[in-house]
């Protein structure tokens, strides 16, 4: 801690869209939890109003919720709403006196950047998916490179995505923090299995285009004829949900397909199925995959740019396809689903994610990150 801090607790802000389920929304809970327990002072901002929130707080966080996340009308409004936020974002953040303020994800990083600009207060900016996939727009991706040049640290979830900060000449702020595994999937044992068929094979992320249920959709379709004592189970809601029930019944499926939507406690619906599957096109670091994984099931994931193959040995604890390749997925499909041997083998393995994406390990990359500023 620096010298100017002695007598006082450090104080760090928390910036983000919205608290409304999602990975970055779950990481970015954790650490304020984390951090509240450490002795800092944390407040969290919001863009969105707190109605929308699925995670809970620590109960010593202060919540801002600045509710401006209302649909713009055209471009001209756009540019008014985004003047606003920056505005209303900037008192905000100063009223809560921070001695570093972290903000998640792409869009926000920017706001929070313009917001911050003229202080002496470092900012930390997180990129949670894939930039180099992950479209943003012409004119938020050009902001985002400009202003990213003014932050005092980027944090990239994996190792390949340094390429694009090498790129922006970027990589002596930049830092490699994975997602951490809730310790609360952790925590869960000994989980009955009760369900209709005998095996289940499940799916869990947003129901979005980038995370490609179609294709999983598609390639069970293929294997049910040989497997017909699976099931499929996908967890999580979203835009794509009502396109992907419509095609379970094209496909033939629907009978054997359950979508649960939300989920408060996904392992609970995890550890009692057999096989997890991940068919998206990018991902930053999946936290889906990891708690599939802590869970101890076996996975099959598409090896898209960054994300599952640093996290799946492949052929020890999973297997890893070619992105958008339904051959190759439902060859995997295939083989765990008929090798019961394979699944226990790779699912024992598994576990061991917890060892290299543990909560107490990943925090203490942020602790030291921290450490840097306050």
């Amino acid at each position: 801690m620096h010298s100017y801090l002695k007598g006082r607790r450090a104080q760090i802000t928390l910036v983000i869209s919205s608290l409304s389920l999602g990975g970055a929304e779950k990481v970015l809970s954790m650490l304020a939890k984390h951090w509240t327990e450490s002795g800092y002072i944390v407040t969290v901002i919001t863009l969105s109003a707190s109605e929308s929130d699925w995670y809970a707080l620590h109960p010593s966080i202060t919540r801002v919720a600045l509710d401006l996340l209302s649909p713009s009308r055209h471009v001209a409004h756009a540019i008014l709403c985004n003047v606003i936020r920056v505005l209303r974002l900037r008192a905000a953040m100063r009223r809560s006196q921070p001695d570093v303020i972290i903000s998640f994800m792409d869009r926000t990083n920017v706001l929070t950047l313009i917001a911050a600009w003229g202080g002496r207060v470092p900012v930390i900016v997180c990129e949670r998916t894939d930039p180099r996939h992950h479209t943003i727009g012409r004119g938020w991706n050009v902001l985002r490179t400009r202003m990213y040049r003014h932050a005092a640290g980027i944090v990239l979830q994996s190792n390949s995505v340094l390429d694009w900060v090498r790129q922006l000449s970027l990589t002596h702020i930049s830092h490699v923090i994975p997602n951490p595994i809730d310790p609360q999937i952790v925590a869960v044992h000994g989980v009955e299995k009760k369900r209709g068929s005998k095996y289940v094979l499940v799916g869990m992320g947003r129901l979005t285009p980038s995370k490609r249920f179609d294709i999983l959709l598609e390639a069970f379709a293929q294997c049910i004829g040989d497997n017909p004592d699976w099931s499929l189970l996908l967890i999580g809601d979203g835009t794509e949900r009502q396109r992907l029930e419509a095609l379970s019944y094209e496909l033939g499926v629907a009978k054997n397909t359950t979508f649960a939507g939300k989920a408060r406690d996904p392992s609970v619906l995890l550890r009692s199925a057999d096989l997890f599957v991940m068919t998206s096109e990018y991902e930053g670091f999946p936290n889906a995959l990891i708690e599939a994984m802590a869970c101890g099931l076996p996975v099959i994931a598409c090896d898209c740019p960054s994300g599952p193959r640093e996290i799946i040995r492949d052929g020890v604890d999973g297997i890893l396809v070619p992105p958008n390749d339904r051959g190759a997925l439902v060859a995997a499909l295939e083989f765990l689903m008929k090798s019961a041997t394979d699944r226990q083998r790779m699912g024992e393995k598994a576990v061991e994610v917890v060892e290299r994406f543990g909560s107490d390990r990943v925090m203490r990359l942020w602790d030291n990150l921290i450490d840097i500023f306050v």
